[in-house]
């Protein structure tokens, strides 16, 4: 009875919404695994309908750790901290693990959230199933979350979601400390887009933490119900970089952004405005630079994080938001590779009208 249950779920949601698998960035493969074959690295297509899908984002990071530099780690833990970082890149396109956990609540929701008249609607008192695809986070995908909205404040709460969750991976931003406080530990612009994202409309969030964000397991009937999984420390940074990483690598996807032939970005796309069929099209291929260039550049961001777990810094000298390297890598890594030339430029369709 159980396995009818589920396998009429999987018959109702292909025909209620065939292409749900591509969630909003380049590929996933949800059920794709680590495999090694031959001494060699590689994620595998599952080929299953939860993970129907390319393994692309998993594959880009599990390059960038082989491309690290990161003598701390022994090859054990080198393998966790890409199956964690795997966790993380897929929590921007499945923040409360409902495309893995409840197949049709997940795919149900997906569709309802992108509705034109739904869309316009949801704001920081939506959940975040519904803010991350259609909503006003789509900034977790490099993309502009209006039509209206221009390239200087997308960048922006780009920028302040990648400080938040850089500081969580480093440790300098502890897992348990709730939203309402995280101004300490990040600078000024930064912490207020935060929290404006976060807390504006709801300040229930106030108590959240990002041991609770990254780890919510939730399921869809005729209300949401979550729980929360028990992750290590380690685990809920690992998880907190993947979604950084998860950013950048869409920034580069052809269906994102515009970027010129030396690579800067020039435009960010507005996904509501786009034919689905024509931005899955475009979901493998990558923008200026070359896959190599974001695999290095991921790579670098990765051995800065990592570094900073292992160093000390002088509590007693260094103010709070310089107890890890954002400062630095932020500034030589990654607003050179997001920062766009055209701060006043509008979202666009990028011609996948």
């Amino acid at each position: 009875m159980i396995f009818l249950r589920q396998f009429l779920n999987v018959i109702i949601v292909l025909l209620i919404y065939a292409p749900w698998e591509r969630t909003e960035a380049f590929q996933l493969d949800l059920d794709s695994k680590l495999k090694s074959e031959n001494g060699a690295w590689y994620f595998n297509d599952s080929k299953f309908i939860s993970g129907k899908g390319v393994p692309v984002h998993e594959s880009l990071i599990l390059k960038s750790v082989l491309a690290a530099n990161l003598p701390q780690l022994n090859d054990e833990e080198k393998v966790n901290l890409i199956e964690d970082l795997v966790i993380g890149v897929r929590w921007n396109d499945d923040p409360l693990q409902m495309f893995r956990q409840d197949i049709l609540g997940g795919a149900l929701t997906f569709k309802h959230s992108c509705k034109k008249d739904i869309a316009e609607k949801v704001d920081s008192e939506w959940d975040l199933h519904y803010r991350t695809h259609c909503g006003d986070m789509q900034f977790l995908h490099a993309m502009a979350s209006s039509e209206s909205e221009v390239a200087a404040d997308t960048y922006k709460k780009m920028i302040a979601w990648m400080e938040y969750s850089y500081r969580v991976a480093t440790g300098s931003l502890h897992g348990d400390l709730y939203f309402k406080g995280v101004h300490y530990r990040m600078t000024g612009e930064n912490a207020k887009i935060f929290k404006s994202i976060m807390l504006e409309g709801n300040p229930k969030r106030k108590m959240w933490r990002a041991d609770g964000l990254f780890s919510l397991k939730c399921k869809r009937r005729s209300d949401l119900k979550c729980e929360q999984i028990p992750f290590s420390q380690e685990t809920t940074r690992n998880i907190a970089l993947g979604s950084l990483l998860h950013v950048l690598q869409d920034s580069f996807s052809r269906s994102h952004t515009a970027r010129n032939s030396s690579g800067e970005l020039l435009y960010f796309g507005f996904y509501n405005d786009q034919r689905q069929i024509l931005h899955n099209a475009l979901d493998r291929e990558y923008v200026p630079p070359t896959e190599i260039e974001l695999i290095n550049i991921s790579a670098k961001i990765i051995e800065a994080v990592v570094n900073d777990r292992y160093r000390d810094y002088p509590f007693d000298k260094v103010i709070r938001t310089e107890l890890d390297s954002w400062g630095e890598v932020s500034k030589e890594v990654i607003v050179p590779a997001l920062r766009p030339v055209r701060m006043e430029s509008k979202a666009t369709d990028l011609g996948l009208m």
